[in-house]
This record gives C-alpha cells, sequence and structure tokens, in this order.
C-alpha cells in the first residue's frame, strides 16, 4: 500500500533549506498564486441547516480517543480521502472549524486486515489544522474496505468550548466517484442522542457545508408553479447506453454564509422518482432511485444520492411532491419545483450535462428554461466533479496560506531595499560633498599660488624696476645740475630738455609700475575710495570746477578689492572722456550704495555727445561690472551736457572670486 499526505505549500522541509529566493522569483511567484487562485473554486457557504455532519461525545479536556469507521462494502482500490470540517462563524466574514480534530490518524483496512495499516497522521504543529477547507490525502493504489479516523487530540467547540470531534463529511475517492456515498459508519460514542443536523448518516450522504462556487459562466435557475397534487416530468436522452449509479441535485441556494436552523432551499422537491429505460416510450422503465425528504436536515445546496449500477439510453424524473409554499392568495397553496442543476452520475461524471431536457406537462408558471438544468452551470459559475471542487478548495487554502508569507518576504526584500538605496544616496552625498570641498580647497590652492605669485611680481616691480627707475631719476637730477653750474649755452639747451623729458617720463613709469604693484597686490587699494576719487580729479581735471560726493560709504567698503579697482577704472575712463571730447568747464561725481545697489552718477556742463555712440571704453568697463548703464544726453535739467548713470547690484560675493 502506497501512501501520500498533501502538506500545504508554504511547509519548510528541516532537512535541506534552499537559499532564499530573490524579489523577481518572488513576484513570479505571487503572480502565480494569483492566477492559480483566479482558476479555483470559491468558499461560498450555504444557508440552509442541512445535514451538518457528526459529533463525538463532549469532554472537558482534549486528550480523549474518538472516532469515525466507513466501511464500504467491499474491497476496492482507492486513491484520495478527503475530511470537510463543521463551520462556524467568527464574524460577519470569518469563518472557523468547529471541533476539528488537532491531532488524528487515517487507518485503511480490509476484512483480512481488522487492525489496518496508517494512510496519514495529522498533528496540530504541522500548520495544516485546523482549517476551513477540505483536508485532502492522496493515497492512490491503496486496497481498502474500510477506513477509519482516530482522533487522539480533539477539537474544541465554538460555543461552549467543549471538546469533541466534529466533522461535516468523510469522503473516500475511486477516481472522480465518491463510494463512501451511502456506505454504513460506526462511531466510538453517541454523541448528543438529540442532534437533529447532526448525525453519523450525515457524514457519507456526499453533503458539503459549501456552494459550488467555480469560475466559469453563470447560469439561471429553474423553478416552475404547479398544483398540489400534479406531477412534473423531464425526460432526455443520453444518446448512448451508459452505466448510471449516481444522482445529484443542486438546490437553488445563492447565499453565502454558514447553516443555520431553518431550510431555505427554495422549490426543492420532497419526494421524486428517478427512473431509466431502453425505449423511449419508457415501457421498459424501471426505478433507479427514490428520493424522499424526511425532514428539513436532509436537504442541502447539493443532494448526493448513490445507488447500484444500472445501464440505461433513456431517464426519466418525476416529481412527486414539490415545495408546499403558500401563494399570494389568500388560503392557496401550491407546490414549487426548482433546481439550479440536475447531475446523473456515471462513475463521478455527469453523462447528463448537455443533453436536452423535456417535459410534457406545462406548469401553471415557469421562471427560465429547463435548458438550465443541463447546462452545466448554476449561479456561481461552472459546476465541476465532486473531486476536482473538494482538490481546488484544498489548493486554495495551501495557496491563501502561502501568499501572505511570499508577500511578506517581498515586502522585506523591498524594505531592505530601500534602505540600500537610503544607504547609497547618503553616501552620493558624502561623496559629491567630498569632492566639492576637494574642488573648493584645490581652487583656494591654485588662488594662493597666484596670489603668492603677485607678491613676488609686485615685490620685483617695487624692488627692481622702481629702484631702478628711481636711479635713472636721481641721474638725471645729478646731470641737470651739473649742466647747470657750468655756463649755459645754446648747445645745452636740448639736453637739458631731454633730460627733462627723462625725468619727467621716469616718474610717470615709476607711478604706473607703484599702480600694478598695488594691483597685483591689492591690499591697500583704493582703500579710500573718496580720497581716490578726489586724487585723480585732482591731478587729471586741472582747471576744471568739480564736486565730489558719496553715500553709504559702509556699503562701498564692503566691495571687494578687485571690484572696488573695476569702480574706479569705469570712474577714470569718465574723467578722461570729459577731458578729451566733452569741451566742458565743471563736472559733479556722486557714489551711492545701500544694501542692494550701488550707483554712481558722473555730469558734466559741455557739448555733449550728440549723435556719437557711447564710448566703447564706458561700455566695456561696464559689462565687467555687470551693471546697467543709462546716458543721458542733452541732460534734462540744463538743456546740455551729458550725464552717465551707472547701477550695479550689490552682491555677497565669495572671498576667493
Amino acid at each position: 500500500m502506497v501512501c501520500t499526505v498533501l502538506i500545504p505549500t508554504g511547509a519548510v522541509c528541516a532537512q535541506a533549506r534552499e537559499p532564499a529566493p530573490g524579489i523577481d522569483h518572488l513576484r513570479e511567484r505571487l503572480e502565480e498564486i494569483d492566477a492559480e487562485l483566479d482558476r479555483l473554486a470559491s468558499f461560498s457557504l450555504q444557508t440552509s441547516v442541512g445535514p451538518i455532519g457528526w459529533r463525538s461525545n463532549m469532554y472537558t479536556d482534549a486528550d480523549h480517543t474518538e472516532w469515525i469507521r466507513i466501511d464500504l462494502g467491499s474491497e476496492q482500490e482507492i486513491d484520495l480521502i478527503a475530511l470537510v470540517p463543521a463551520l462556524t462563524r467568527g464574524g460577519y466574514s470569518t469563518y472557523h472549524a468547529d471541533g476539528f480534530p488537532l491531532s488524528f490518524n487515517i487507518l485503511a483496512g480490509s476484512v483480512d486486515d481488522p487492525k489496518g495499516k496508517l494512510i496519514a497522521s495529522f498533528e496540530e504543529g504541522d500548520g495544516v489544522l485546523p482549517r476551513i477547507a477540505p483536508l485532502s490525502i492522496a493515497c492512490p493504489g491503496t486496497r481498502a474496505s474500510w477506513i477509519k479516523v482516530v482522533a487522539t487530540k480533539l477539537g474544541t467547540l465554538a460555543w461552549n468550548n467543549e471538546k469533541v470531534l466534529q466533522l461535516a463529511e468523510v469522503m473516500v475517492f475511486r477516481g472522480k466517484d465518491n463510494v463512501a456515498v451511502g456506505c454504513t459508519v460506526s462511531t466510538s460514542s453517541e454523541g448528543d442522542k438529540h442532534q437533529g443536523a447532526r448525525q453519523k448518516t450525515f457524514l457519507v450522504d456526499g453533503s458539503l457545508p459549501y456552494l459550488m462556487h467555480a469560475p466559469g459562466d453563470k447560469s439561471t435557475a429553474y423553478f416552475a408553479r404547479v398544483p398540489v397534487g400534479e406531477r412534473v416530468s423531464f425526460t432526455a436522452d443520453l444518446g448512448k447506453v451508459s452505466t448510471i449509479n449516481g444522482l445529484q441535485l443542486h438546490g437553488i441556494d445563492v447565499s453565502d454564509t454558514i447553516p443555520q436552523a431553518n431550510r431555505s432551499n427554495f422549490a426543492f422537491p420532497r419526494h421524486l422518482l428517478l427512473e431509466g429505460a431502453m425505449q423511449a416510450d419508457f415501457s421498459d422503465a424501471r426505478v433507479l432511485y427514490e428520493y424522499r425528504q424526511q425532514s428539513m436536515y436532509e436537504v442541502s445546496s447539493i443532494v448526493c444520492r448513490r445507488f447500484a449500477e444500472h445501464a440505461c439510453r433513456y431517464l426519466r424524473i418525476t416529481v412527486l411532491e414539490g415545495d408546499h409554499v403558500n401563494t399570494d392568495e389568500v388560503g392557496e397553496i401550491v407546490d414549487m419545483v426548482g433546481f439550479a442543476e440536475i447531475e446523473v452520475l456515471s462513475a463521478g461524471s455527469n453523462v447528463l450535462a448537455g443533453r436536452e431536457l423535456s417535459s410534457g406537462y406545462e406548469p401553471i408558471q415557469v421562471h427560465n428554461s429547463v435548458k438550465q438544468l443541463t447546462d452545466g452551470a448554476n449561479v456561481f459559475g461552472q459546476i465541476i466533479s465532486t473531486r476536482d471542487w473538494i482538490e481546488q478548495l484544498a489548493l486554495r487554502h495551501d495557496l491563501e496560506t502561502e501568499r501572505p508569507q511570499v508577500q511578506a518576504s517581498l515586502d522585506g526584500l523591498f524594505s531592505e531595499q530601500e534602505q540600500q538605496f537610503a544607504l547609497l544616496k547618503n553616501l552620493s552625498f558624502l561623496i559629491g560633498g567630498a569632492l566639492a570641498i576637494v574642488i573648493l580647497l584645490s581652487h583656494i590652492i591654485r588662488l594662493r599660488q597666484m596670489s603668492r605669485l603677485r607678491q613676488r611680481l609686485a615685490a620685483d616691480l617695487h624692488d627692481q624696476v622702481g629702484a631702478n627707475l628711481h636711479a635713472i631719476g636721481l641721474l638725471c637730477d645729478i646731470a641737470r645740475e651739473e649742466a647747470l653750474m657750468l655756463a649755459p649755452t645754446e648747445e645745452q639747451a636740448p639736453l637739458l630738455s631731454a633730460v627733462g623729458e627723462i625725468r619727467d617720463t621716469t616718474e610717470r613709469t615709476a607711478a604706473s609700475v607703484r599702480h600694478c604693484s598695488d594691483t597685483l597686490e591689492p591690499h591697500s587699494l583704493h582703500a579710500d575710495f573718496e580720497e581716490d576719487m578726489r586724487r585723480i580729479a585732482h591731478r587729471m581735471m586741472e582747471g576744471y570746477d568739480y564736486t565730489i560726493r558719496l553715500e553709504g560709504k559702509e556699503h562701498i567698503a564692503r566691495l571687494k578689492l578687485l571690484r572696488r579697482a573695476d569702480m574706479f577704472l569705469f570712474y577714470k575712463e569718465c574723467l578722461v572722456n570729459i577731458s578729451r571730447h566733452a569741451y566742458a568747464t565743471s563736472f559733479q561725481a556722486s557714489l551711492k550704495a545701500d544694501q542692494r545697489t550701488l550707483t554712481m552718477t558722473i555730469t558734466d556742463n559741455g557739448q555733449g555727445l550728440g549723435d556719437d555712440p557711447t564710448p566703447p571704453s564706458i561700455q566695456r568697463r561696464a559689462r565687467i561690472l555687470r551693471g546697467k548703464l543709462h546716458i543721458e544726453s542733452p541732460v534734462a535739467d540744463t538743456g546740455h551736457g551729458t550725464r552717465i548713470t551707472l547701477v550695479i547690484p550689490m552682491r555677497t560675493w565669495l572671498p576667493f572670486i
């Protein structure tokens, strides 16, 4: 005997642990799970109380042994055992297994093997118990005439916390055929003697606490209203002789809740006959199965019955008694007859699927067509075989258990990635800052080197060139004194004139050298800007009347040395243009500074620019200063002269710019 136990997908093998999967693998697995879940049947629950199953005696503790034995009637080969839990509601949309055992063994044996052999063993620590889904145990190649479920640790009832063994159904499959339907059941205890919906025979009636809710095209139910006592018959031609051994009637139940203590299968017949025949006129008809409802507890979403095999081609279903209901008319009672689907089984397969049903009786009122009874669908979707249904529900449970684990692993890897990205981002900021500091330091070093070079050049100009020019000037003075000590002659006059010109050129050159030296080493260049403006005006504009005014000296002092030098050169260039081209006798110069702007204005009383363009030298200096230049000629106030205005935005310049 070969035994196999189905283990949830999320179980971990302790012997060999594979490396942790990556993001791509987990994402692919999540997509696979979602795609698989989309094709599987869902957990929709029936309303009518129906045959809930069986419950053992109750105990205050779980450490008791209770068992269930199913006698199959004869030794046969089976390949799957399924245990279906009884359910209870834990909230509006939450359900739990009620009284499902937490430790149990499944045995299988024969008449010659009364002790049996172990098929499977389960413990609460396995991670598969308890569950609202069927527990599916594969056992291919197993031959047995009985199976036994032995619980050694009982489950808990939700309503009183008592410990019991409780199941809704025990199913034993040979292929698609549930061979346990209608078999003899024996139990270790009687349980509640007034159980009503909980009887041991309900363990093998094929009824489940679920509605068949499988993907696929949906359909509608059929129901008709007929006078009490009238019979409704449906006939079908199977197209060929078929050996049938089962009947499944799908009730009109569209609810999605746990079983309640009332019957709500609308229009389900109380009494019907299933007949088979070889002749189309049913002259040789034989009753295959007679269904008679004994109590409301026998009706479920699917009524499943199994009977002895019989070969036939034609089938007839006759409703002898419908569901008695009150009509809108006072006092009138009629029979309602209706199904969501009718299945006739041959070894678990529906031979009636797609076959045309006909009825020779016209009821008072009919909703929908009899075609709905064999279209292979209900109000939820496709109707599938019971075995496929059970296995899909079991697989759905395993996948729904695995999915949050995969999602949690994926979320964990994403979180790790985000942390790594954040670390890389911080590192990039640090590296960028370090590079900026390196570039800044390199720039400062270069500026310092340039500063040292300027200092060296300034020193050389001052010490060498300046000294040489001073020596030339002294020699010129000595030569002039010597010449004057001699009697002047006409021949000496050109010599004295040349010596004077050399002396003047030497002084001008020395002044230029000093200016270049100050520019190269500007720590004291234009330290007093107003004094420098007055000094250059006195030297260049001798004979002119002029006024010079400064406002905001504290803001002017904030200017960097090179900016002050550029401002001074702009001012000097304006004076040069006045002296050369304006034919003026006076001028006014003002420099006004505040926190935002610096404005220099120079106005003369000359002839004005006329059609002449703005001097290029002044425009060039204005561009260097990045200022806005405005020239008014003639001046509106006087009708003559020229006014030059330069507005420069005050900026906070870095010390090395």
